[in-house]
């Protein structure tokens, strides 16, 4: 069958770009743009309590992106999530060797290992890992904050 209007021949070649784009990108040095993609999408899975998918989202940016710093933090947030935190204590020891020395990096990392120990109810080990944090950033507001959430008398259970 012949397309012979001229305005849906333009539509269906402009869809044909627009699905090869893409794929193009990356293939021709764009993953880091991909993997960005991914992880927004990892992100927003995670907002949404789906951390399987967020898992894998953030492991496919990985591949695309082996040397970003940020994707291991989030992988690592993402395996806290699942409650598999020796994994991601794991990713996160990888996320410290592509930091390089980075203090901004390193700081977020620290943010991280803080939040995964608290989660396991490791309470002076992320207290070590946000006062690592303080240490590594002047402005340090964020891991200030988390010491201080830290330090509050937990509530007891209300009585049922």
């Amino acid at each position: 069958m012949k397309c012979t209007d001229p305005r849906r021949a333009g539509q269906a070649v402009l869809l044909a770009l627009a699905l090869a784009v893409p794929v193009f990108a990356a293939e021709q040095g764009g993953s880091e743009a991909a993997a960005r993609a991914l992880i927004r999408e990892g992100e927003r899975s995670l907002k949404a309590g789906d951390i399987e998918r967020a898992l894998r989202q953030f492991e496919r940016a990985l591949r695309l992106s082996p040397e970003d710093c940020d994707t291991y933090t989030h992988l690592a947030r993402a395996h806290g999530a699942a409650h598999r935190f020796e994994e991601a204590h794991r990713v996160l020891a990888n996320a410290m060797i592509h930091a390089r020395g980075n203090r901004r990096l390193r700081y977020q990392i620290e943010l991280v290992r803080g939040d995964l120990y608290r989660d396991e109810g490791q309470r002076e080990q992320a207290r070590k890992a946000y006062e690592q944090a303080v240490g590594l950033r002047f402005f340090n507001r964020e891991a200030r904050r988390r010491l201080q959430v830290l330090d509050e008398p937990e509530e007891p259970p209300l009585p049922e």
